[in-house]
């Protein structure tokens, strides 16, 4: 995967039960690979960024060290759900630590990402402390930032389908076949 998710970027989405785009809020998962576990439902969906989005990497442990100080003096729960241990625990910490994240970051950015391919340590914390799933969580723009492909790839180019070229193609063909 890129260093940096740009515009054109394809992402995936599984879901038990399809949102469409224009209904999508709060937090959303979506994963840099498709097919990523069948925990998340048989619906799969693919999205291509219009733009490019602004995410906090928060696979970057020095990124993951900025948010914790910047978040500290507000709310110390901040320091707990940072660890990526007890984030990536499968309880709800991962909910609870981007759903402080979005507090406080929510006007500067759009989301986080954390790419397993593109792991960087810090002081806190290593490189192995951060190994964990890819994801890319959006907090808003939904539709601003994405859109949705069809299930064959690219995004659908809409046909002419006037009534006077339908009229048109019509004509042609009786041309050809009449006697």
């Amino acid at each position: 995967m890129a260093d940096k998710i740009v515009k054109g970027t394809i992402i995936y989405k599984q879901f038990a039960k399809y949102i469409p785009l224009q209904d999508m809020n709060g937090l959303q998962w979506f994963a840099l690979e498709n097919n990523y576990g069948e925990f998340y439902g048989d619906i799969h969906k693919k999205y291509i960024f219009k733009k490019q989005p602004k995410l906090l990497n928060i696979g970057d442990g020095n990124v993951r060290e900025m948010i914790e100080e910047q978040i500290q003096p507000y709310d110390d729960s901040i320091v707990v759900y940072s660890d990526p241990s007890e984030q990536y625990s499968g309880g709800r910490s991962n909910t609870k630590y981007h759903n402080i994240v979005k507090k406080y970051f929510l006007s500067e950015y759009d989301g986080t990402i954390i790419d397993e391919k593109n792991l960087k340590g810090g002081q806190k914390y290593s490189k192995e402390d951060l190994d964990g799933a890819s994801e890319i969580v959006i907090w808003k723009d939904f539709t601003e930032l994405l859109d949705e492909l069809p299930s064959g790839g690219k995004k659908r180019k809409f046909k002419n389908t006037s009534k006077k070229s339908k009229r048109k193609k019509m004509k042609k063909t009786k041309r050809r076949f009449s006697f």
